[in-house]
């Protein structure tokens, strides 16, 4: 009787961690499961609604880890190495027209697709780029359409040809070439699976949104300690690793509901405190509403959920004019949890 008593409670304590992190989903395992908690730090900062000593505190925590990509100019000397190295190359960078920010950011994205080192571009039309301010901007552009690929990159520098006006652009990966290439792969194997494995006919835009929430939630963890490594700000550290800050984790979400035909955008803010930070925008119904997957994690609850433009500016700010905008009433305030 005692055995079975034993049994019972040993049942009932693993549905109840089942109910409280598992993806709602069944058959999803990743491999980051198995690091699941370590290192997370996790705290309950309350659900639905944190009171302000809480969110500072979760600002204070889990902000400023978002990596950014910066741009520094060229040194003569620098340029003329490029320049002397393309002699030799058996397919070196070939300059390309450019008439707008629009074609500069499907240029620098087709580079980043094919892990070019070099970007060459003259500006036609009355083009002016404004160096590096576009360079960042086009950054946090390719993410929005290629999370894989918009990730890895880890600094360019530039260099204006003072005869001609060309641009030379130099882009520094954060891995080796074949390695990165291999990452790749290995990622959009991972959100494949991961998609495969969610998806199911009768499933509403609002529970693939949510599978795939409860999947990151499950499967990744905030590492506890920086510097953080590059790999943590990309989609293969949460797929493949289980170990991401807020770019990976977003940057998965995004792969991962790409393939589901749901509508997500990635966004870049800052914090209150000053902390750079990335999180996501999901399309239910036409509507749009922010998700905060990483602080959703970091709290074990939904308390960034299909919430609100106005919900999230209690903890950051962003570009307004860049991303669509959300409904006065979150998602689940209007139809229920």
């Amino acid at each position: 009787m005692r055995k079975r008593r034993f049994i019972l409670v040993m049942l009932l304590v693993a549905a109840v961690l089942l109910s409280a992190c598992g993806t709602g989903v069944p058959g999803i395992v990743d491999e980051g499961a198995s690091h699941f908690a370590q290192g997370k730090d996790e705290e309950d900062y309350g659900k639905w609604g944190l009171d302000k000593d809480d969110l500072d505190k979760l600002i204070k925590k889990y902000s400023g880890s978002y990596q950014g990509t910066s741009g520094t100019p060229m040194s003569p000397s620098q340029y003329d190495d490029i320049k002397n190295n393309s002699q030799d190359d058996p397919q070196p960078a070939v300059s390309s027209d450019i008439g707008s920010i629009e074609q500069l950011t499907e240029l620098m994205l087709q580079e980043y697709r094919k892990l070019s080192e070099t970007v060459v571009f003259m500006p036609v039309n009355g083009f002016d780029p404004d160096i590096p301010h576009n360079l960042n901007d086009i950054a946090r552009e390719i993410k929005r359409r290629d999370p894989i690929a918009g990730t890895g990159v880890e600094a360019w520098t530039w260099w204006i040809d003072p005869a001609t006006g060309e641009y030379t652009v130099r882009i520094n990966y954060s891995f080796e070439t074949d390695e990165l290439r291999r990452m790749r792969a290995e990622t959009e194997k991972k959100c494949d699976e991961a998609a495969q494995q969610i998806y199911k006919p009768n499933l509403s835009e609002y529970e693939l949104v949510l599978a795939v929430n409860d999947f990151l939630c499950a499967s990744v963890y905030y590492p506890s300690q920086e510097p953080y490594a590059p790999v943590t700000h990309t989609a293969y550290g949460a797929l493949v690793d289980g170990c991401a800050v807020c770019d990976g984790y977003s940057c998965a979400a995004k792969a991962i509901l790409d393939r589901l035909g749901v509508q997500c955008d990635f966004v870049v803010g800052v914090c209150t405190n000053g902390g750079g930070h990335a999180w996501n925008l999901v399309n239910i119904e036409g509507d749009w509403y922010q998700l905060d997957i990483t602080w959703n994690d970091c709290i074990s609850g939904y308390d960034f959920f299909l919430v609100t433009d106005d919900y999230m500016k209690g903890s950051r700010t962003w570009n307004y004019a860049v991303y669509p905008a959300t409904p006065s009433i979150g998602y689940r305030e209007k139809n229920g949890p």
